[in-house]
Protein backbone atom coordinates (compact mmCIF):
# COMPACT_ATOMS: atom_id res chain seq x y z
CA UNK A 1 0.00 0.00 0.00
CA UNK A 2 0.94 3.58 -0.45
CA UNK A 3 1.51 6.53 2.52
CA UNK A 4 -1.87 8.54 2.22
CA UNK A 5 0.29 11.64 3.36
CA UNK A 6 3.69 11.12 0.77
CA UNK A 7 2.97 8.61 -1.06
CA UNK A 8 5.63 6.07 -0.49
CA UNK A 9 4.68 2.65 -0.69
CA UNK A 10 4.61 0.83 2.54
CA UNK A 11 4.39 -2.92 3.83
CA UNK A 12 0.64 -3.37 4.34
CA UNK A 13 1.08 -4.11 7.98
CA UNK A 14 2.90 -1.09 8.57
CA UNK A 15 1.58 1.43 11.41
CA UNK A 16 4.09 4.40 10.71
CA UNK A 17 5.41 5.88 7.38
CA UNK A 18 8.66 5.02 7.07
CA UNK A 19 9.56 8.31 4.85
CA UNK A 20 7.21 11.24 6.35
CA UNK A 21 6.54 9.29 9.73
CA UNK A 22 2.73 9.63 9.71
CA UNK A 23 1.22 6.89 12.11
CA UNK A 24 -1.45 5.57 9.65
CA UNK A 25 -4.43 4.83 11.85
CA UNK A 26 -3.98 8.41 12.98
CA UNK A 27 -4.53 9.71 8.85
CA UNK A 28 -7.42 7.15 8.61
CA UNK A 29 -9.47 9.21 12.05
CA UNK A 30 -8.59 11.93 9.93
CA UNK A 31 -10.25 11.24 6.88
CA UNK A 32 -13.16 9.56 8.60
CA UNK A 33 -13.58 13.12 10.57
CA UNK A 34 -13.80 14.60 7.10
CA UNK A 35 -16.40 12.72 6.06
CA UNK A 36 -14.60 9.67 5.00
CA UNK A 37 -13.66 10.37 1.88
CA UNK A 38 -10.00 10.36 0.34
CA UNK A 39 -8.55 13.07 -1.08
CA UNK A 40 -6.75 10.65 -3.59
CA UNK A 41 -6.29 7.47 -4.77
CA UNK A 42 -3.01 6.10 -3.11
CA UNK A 43 -1.80 5.10 -5.92
CA UNK A 44 -1.75 8.85 -7.86
CA UNK A 45 -0.41 10.10 -4.74
CA UNK A 46 2.62 7.96 -5.57
CA UNK A 47 2.48 8.45 -9.34
CA UNK A 48 2.70 12.61 -8.43
CA UNK A 49 5.57 11.86 -5.68
CA UNK A 50 7.36 10.17 -8.73
CA UNK A 51 7.01 12.85 -11.29
CA UNK A 52 8.44 15.53 -8.81
CA UNK A 53 11.10 12.97 -8.04
CA UNK A 54 12.04 12.86 -11.97
CA UNK A 55 10.98 16.76 -12.71
CA UNK A 56 13.69 17.53 -10.16
CA UNK A 57 16.32 14.80 -11.83
CA UNK A 58 15.53 16.21 -15.23
CA UNK A 59 16.20 20.41 -14.08
CA UNK A 60 19.52 18.90 -12.63
CA UNK A 61 20.79 17.89 -15.80
CA UNK A 62 19.60 20.48 -17.43
CA UNK A 63 21.85 22.53 -15.42
CA UNK A 64 24.15 20.54 -15.79
CA UNK A 65 24.37 20.72 -19.69
CA UNK A 66 24.38 24.49 -19.50
CA UNK A 67 27.26 24.68 -17.14
CA UNK A 68 29.06 22.16 -19.47
CA UNK A 69 28.16 24.01 -22.54
CA UNK A 70 29.59 27.08 -20.98
CA UNK A 71 33.02 25.92 -19.64
CA UNK A 72 33.92 24.69 -23.25
CA UNK A 73 33.10 28.32 -24.94
CA UNK A 74 34.85 29.80 -21.88
CA UNK A 75 37.86 27.00 -23.53
CA UNK A 76 37.11 27.85 -26.81
CA UNK A 77 37.41 31.86 -26.56
CA UNK A 78 41.22 31.72 -24.53
CA UNK A 79 42.18 29.08 -27.14
CA UNK A 80 41.03 31.58 -30.10
CA UNK A 81 42.58 34.29 -28.68
CA UNK A 82 46.13 32.54 -28.16
CA UNK A 83 45.83 30.99 -31.82
CA UNK A 84 44.22 33.76 -33.70
CA UNK A 85 43.71 37.09 -31.94
CA UNK A 86 47.44 37.65 -30.09
CA UNK A 87 48.78 35.46 -33.45
CA UNK A 88 49.44 36.54 -37.05
CA UNK A 89 46.84 37.83 -38.85
CA UNK A 90 46.26 37.28 -43.28
CA UNK A 91 47.38 40.77 -44.55
CA UNK A 92 48.14 42.21 -40.98
CA UNK A 93 44.62 42.68 -40.55
CA UNK A 94 43.64 44.31 -43.59
CA UNK A 95 40.13 43.81 -44.59
CA UNK A 96 38.01 45.14 -48.15
CA UNK A 97 34.82 46.44 -47.94
CA UNK A 98 32.10 46.04 -50.40
CA UNK A 99 32.86 48.33 -53.02
CA UNK A 100 32.09 48.67 -57.26
CA UNK A 101 35.33 49.00 -59.36
CA UNK A 102 34.34 49.43 -62.46
CA UNK A 103 30.72 50.10 -63.93
CA UNK A 104 30.81 50.46 -67.55
CA UNK A 105 28.29 49.91 -70.76
CA UNK A 106 26.10 46.96 -68.60
CA UNK A 107 29.31 45.81 -67.27
CA UNK A 108 29.82 46.40 -63.54
CA UNK A 109 31.84 44.59 -61.03
CA UNK A 110 32.43 44.54 -57.02
CA UNK A 111 34.54 43.48 -54.75
CA UNK A 112 33.53 41.75 -51.64
CA UNK A 113 35.69 40.65 -49.61
CA UNK A 114 39.69 40.05 -49.65
CA UNK A 115 40.31 36.21 -48.58
CA UNK A 116 43.59 34.42 -47.70
CA UNK A 117 42.60 30.49 -47.66
CA UNK A 118 45.38 27.75 -45.58
CA UNK A 119 45.89 25.89 -48.93
CA UNK A 120 44.61 28.05 -52.25
CA UNK A 121 46.32 31.36 -53.48
CA UNK A 122 44.42 34.56 -51.47
CA UNK A 123 41.99 36.50 -53.66
CA UNK A 124 39.63 39.21 -53.55
CA UNK A 125 36.00 37.66 -54.00
CA UNK A 126 34.72 39.60 -57.20
CA UNK A 127 30.64 40.05 -58.01
CA UNK A 128 30.16 40.47 -61.86
CA UNK A 129 27.09 41.75 -63.28
CA UNK A 130 27.24 41.54 -67.49
CA UNK A 131 24.20 43.16 -68.95
CA UNK A 132 26.06 44.50 -72.35
CA UNK A 133 24.00 41.82 -74.37
CA UNK A 134 26.89 39.31 -74.99
CA UNK A 135 29.12 36.99 -73.12
CA UNK A 136 32.10 37.72 -71.69
CA UNK A 137 35.14 36.53 -70.63
CA UNK A 138 36.72 37.99 -67.71
CA UNK A 139 40.74 38.66 -67.72
CA UNK A 140 43.15 39.59 -65.23
CA UNK A 141 45.75 42.12 -66.83
CA UNK A 142 48.06 43.14 -64.04
CA UNK A 143 47.87 43.73 -60.09
CA UNK A 144 49.88 45.46 -57.45
CA UNK A 145 49.62 46.08 -53.54
CA UNK A 146 51.15 49.51 -52.04
CA UNK A 147 52.50 50.25 -55.69
CA UNK A 148 54.78 47.07 -55.84
CA UNK A 149 53.71 44.85 -58.68
CA UNK A 150 52.40 40.83 -57.80
CA UNK A 151 51.16 38.16 -60.08
CA UNK A 152 47.82 37.93 -60.10
CA UNK A 153 45.27 35.36 -62.14
CA UNK A 154 41.79 35.42 -63.08
CA UNK A 155 40.00 33.96 -66.69
CA UNK A 156 36.37 33.06 -66.52
CA UNK A 157 33.52 33.46 -68.72
CA UNK A 158 30.21 35.75 -67.30
CA UNK A 159 27.16 35.30 -69.28
CA UNK A 160 24.76 37.72 -70.66
CA UNK A 161 22.21 38.76 -68.43
CA UNK A 162 23.69 36.82 -65.29
CA UNK A 163 25.69 37.40 -62.01
CA UNK A 164 28.89 35.80 -61.78
CA UNK A 165 30.79 35.29 -58.89
CA UNK A 166 34.85 34.77 -59.84
CA UNK A 167 38.39 34.87 -57.55
CA UNK A 168 40.47 37.35 -58.50
CA UNK A 169 43.67 35.64 -57.25
CA UNK A 170 47.13 37.02 -56.15
CA UNK A 171 50.45 35.40 -55.03
CA UNK A 172 50.79 37.35 -51.78
CA UNK A 173 53.19 34.48 -50.48
CA UNK A 174 56.37 34.96 -53.30
CA UNK A 175 59.25 36.44 -52.51
CA UNK A 176 59.04 39.22 -54.40
CA UNK A 177 56.52 40.62 -52.14
CA UNK A 178 59.11 40.79 -49.47
CA UNK A 179 61.37 42.15 -51.82
CA UNK A 180 59.56 45.05 -52.84
CA UNK A 181 58.74 45.61 -48.80
CA UNK A 182 54.68 45.43 -48.82
CA UNK A 183 53.85 44.51 -45.23
CA UNK A 184 50.70 45.45 -45.38
CA UNK A 185 48.16 46.44 -47.83
CA UNK A 186 46.58 49.46 -48.07
CA UNK A 187 45.84 50.00 -51.81
CA UNK A 188 45.16 47.34 -54.25
CA UNK A 189 45.07 48.21 -57.75
CA UNK A 190 44.05 46.01 -61.00
CA UNK A 191 43.44 45.75 -64.38
CA UNK A 192 40.95 43.46 -65.84
CA UNK A 193 39.70 43.46 -69.76
CA UNK A 194 36.66 42.05 -70.90
CA UNK A 195 37.02 39.43 -73.59
CA UNK A 196 35.10 38.15 -76.60
CA UNK A 197 35.06 34.41 -75.70
CA UNK A 198 34.97 33.07 -79.24
CA UNK A 199 37.59 35.04 -81.08
CA UNK A 200 39.72 36.54 -77.82
CA UNK A 201 39.17 40.06 -78.89
CA UNK A 202 39.19 42.74 -76.28
CA UNK A 203 35.87 44.31 -75.76
CA UNK A 204 36.23 46.66 -72.71
CA UNK A 205 39.48 47.52 -70.65
CA UNK A 206 39.12 48.83 -67.33
CA UNK A 207 42.55 50.81 -66.56
CA UNK A 208 44.02 50.42 -63.66
CA UNK A 209 41.20 50.46 -60.55
CA UNK A 210 41.49 51.17 -56.98
CA UNK A 211 40.67 48.65 -54.22
CA UNK A 212 40.82 50.65 -50.66
CA UNK A 213 41.36 47.80 -47.66
CA UNK A 214 40.73 49.22 -43.78
CA UNK A 215 44.19 49.61 -43.17
CA UNK A 216 46.18 52.89 -43.43
CA UNK A 217 48.02 52.98 -46.96
CA UNK A 218 51.89 52.54 -46.89
CA UNK A 219 54.40 54.43 -48.54
CA UNK A 220 54.66 53.25 -51.83
CA UNK A 221 58.05 51.52 -52.67
CA UNK A 222 60.21 54.15 -54.72
CA UNK A 223 63.49 52.32 -54.83
CA UNK A 224 64.85 48.43 -54.84
CA UNK A 225 67.03 49.04 -51.06
CA UNK A 226 66.49 45.14 -49.91
CA UNK A 227 69.36 43.59 -51.70
CA UNK A 228 71.81 46.52 -50.89
CA UNK A 229 73.07 46.86 -54.30
CA UNK A 230 71.94 47.88 -57.57
CA UNK A 231 73.31 48.12 -60.93
CA UNK A 232 71.47 50.44 -63.94
CA UNK A 233 71.11 48.69 -66.87
CA UNK A 234 68.34 50.57 -69.41
CA UNK A 235 65.78 52.64 -69.52
CA UNK A 236 63.47 53.02 -72.57
CA UNK A 237 60.01 54.61 -73.00
CA UNK A 238 59.89 55.20 -69.37
CA UNK A 239 61.01 51.37 -68.06
CA UNK A 240 64.26 51.53 -65.92
CA UNK A 241 65.36 48.67 -65.68
CA UNK A 242 68.21 47.32 -62.80
CA UNK A 243 69.86 44.27 -62.05
CA UNK A 244 70.38 42.94 -58.57
CA UNK A 245 73.07 40.27 -59.46
CA UNK A 246 72.52 36.53 -58.20
CA UNK A 247 70.26 36.09 -55.35
CA UNK A 248 70.99 32.91 -54.02
CA UNK A 249 67.72 33.23 -52.22
CA UNK A 250 66.13 32.22 -55.44
CA UNK A 251 69.15 30.88 -57.25
CA UNK A 252 68.35 33.06 -59.80
CA UNK A 253 69.17 36.20 -61.55
CA UNK A 254 67.07 38.94 -60.49
CA UNK A 255 66.55 42.56 -61.96
CA UNK A 256 63.90 45.03 -60.86
CA UNK A 257 61.19 47.07 -63.28
CA UNK A 258 60.31 50.82 -62.34
CA UNK A 259 57.20 51.22 -65.04
CA UNK A 260 56.56 55.00 -65.60
CA UNK A 261 54.94 54.89 -69.00
CA UNK A 262 50.96 54.90 -69.56
CA UNK A 263 50.98 51.13 -69.99
CA UNK A 264 50.89 48.12 -68.14
CA UNK A 265 53.80 45.80 -69.46
CA UNK A 266 54.71 42.59 -69.48
CA UNK A 267 58.95 42.07 -68.76
CA UNK A 268 60.46 38.76 -70.00
CA UNK A 269 64.18 37.73 -68.72
CA UNK A 270 66.39 35.37 -70.64
CA UNK A 271 70.19 34.98 -69.42
CA UNK A 272 72.22 33.79 -72.39
CA UNK A 273 75.83 33.65 -70.48
CA UNK A 274 76.94 33.20 -66.89
CA UNK A 275 80.48 33.51 -65.83
CA UNK A 276 81.39 33.84 -69.39
CA UNK A 277 80.02 30.42 -70.29
CA UNK A 278 77.51 30.07 -72.91
CA UNK A 279 74.40 27.97 -72.76
CA UNK A 280 74.12 25.48 -75.83
CA UNK A 281 70.00 25.32 -75.45
CA UNK A 282 69.03 28.99 -74.16
CA UNK A 283 65.66 28.17 -73.96
CA UNK A 284 66.48 25.53 -71.09
CA UNK A 285 68.18 28.02 -69.22
CA UNK A 286 67.52 31.25 -66.73
CA UNK A 287 63.97 32.43 -68.12
CA UNK A 288 61.49 34.38 -66.37
CA UNK A 289 58.87 36.61 -66.64
CA UNK A 290 56.30 39.29 -64.82
CA UNK A 291 53.52 42.09 -65.27
CA UNK A 292 54.47 45.33 -63.89
CA UNK A 293 51.54 47.93 -63.76
CA UNK A 294 51.62 51.34 -65.12
CA UNK A 295 53.12 53.67 -61.89
CA UNK A 296 54.57 50.37 -60.27
CA UNK A 297 57.54 48.77 -59.32
CA UNK A 298 57.90 44.68 -59.81
CA UNK A 299 60.84 42.04 -59.31
CA UNK A 300 61.64 39.56 -62.07
CA UNK A 301 63.87 36.51 -61.77
CA UNK A 302 65.20 34.03 -64.19
CA UNK A 303 65.20 30.92 -62.38
CA UNK A 304 68.07 28.17 -63.99
CA UNK A 305 67.02 24.79 -64.42
CA UNK A 306 69.39 22.29 -62.68
CA UNK A 307 69.05 19.46 -63.58
CA UNK A 308 70.10 20.74 -67.47
CA UNK A 309 73.14 22.20 -65.57
CA UNK A 310 74.22 18.96 -63.94
CA UNK A 311 74.09 17.09 -67.50
CA UNK A 312 76.36 20.06 -68.59
CA UNK A 313 78.88 18.86 -65.96
CA UNK A 314 78.51 15.29 -66.95
CA UNK A 315 79.19 16.25 -70.27
CA UNK A 316 82.26 18.14 -69.90
CA UNK A 317 80.67 21.61 -71.24
CA UNK A 318 81.77 23.03 -67.41
CA UNK A 319 82.54 21.94 -64.00
CA UNK A 320 79.34 22.16 -62.37
CA UNK A 321 80.51 22.18 -59.09
CA UNK A 322 82.82 25.59 -60.35
CA UNK A 323 80.14 26.82 -61.40
CA UNK A 324 79.07 29.24 -58.20
CA UNK A 325 79.00 31.63 -57.41
CA UNK A 326 77.63 33.99 -60.12
CA UNK A 327 79.48 37.16 -60.52
CA UNK A 328 78.23 37.88 -64.14
CA UNK A 329 75.71 37.11 -66.45
CA UNK A 330 74.34 38.61 -69.94
CA UNK A 331 71.07 38.38 -71.75
CA UNK A 332 68.43 40.24 -72.84
CA UNK A 333 64.99 41.77 -72.06
CA UNK A 334 61.79 41.63 -74.27
CA UNK A 335 58.97 44.21 -73.27
CA UNK A 336 55.49 44.08 -74.39
CA UNK A 337 51.66 45.41 -73.54
CA UNK A 338 50.55 43.35 -71.00
CA UNK A 339 46.74 43.52 -72.74
CA UNK A 340 47.16 42.86 -76.36
CA UNK A 341 50.60 41.24 -76.10
CA UNK A 342 52.25 43.80 -78.54
CA UNK A 343 56.10 44.14 -78.70
CA UNK A 344 57.68 47.63 -76.97
CA UNK A 345 61.15 46.82 -77.14
CA UNK A 346 63.93 44.05 -76.97
CA UNK A 347 67.19 45.43 -75.00
CA UNK A 348 70.69 43.54 -73.96
CA UNK A 349 71.73 43.82 -70.95
CA UNK A 350 75.42 42.58 -69.41
CA UNK A 351 75.71 42.52 -65.11
CA UNK A 352 79.04 42.19 -63.89
CA UNK A 353 79.34 42.01 -60.07
CA UNK A 354 81.32 44.93 -58.64
CA UNK A 355 83.43 44.58 -55.52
Amino acid sequence: MFCPNCGTQMADDAQFCPSCGKQLAQMARAQFDHGGAVDQPQEEKGLKALGRTMGHMAKLWFLCAIGAIAICAVIGIIVWRVEYADGPKPFDGAKVKAQTIWDTNGLSVEVTKLVSPDADPDYLALKVNNNTGRDLTIRSVSCAINGGSVASSLEQKAENGKATTMKFEMDLHHVDVDHLGIKTPGTLTLELQALDPASWEEVLRSGVLTVNTTKKEEAPPSSFDYFGKKQHLFDREGISVSSFGYVAAVNAPCIGIENASDRSVRVEMRVDRINDREFRQRDKYYNGSTVVQQGAIGVCYAPADFTELQLMDAEGDFEYGNFFPVTSFSGSCTIYDACDGSKIDEIPFDYTESE
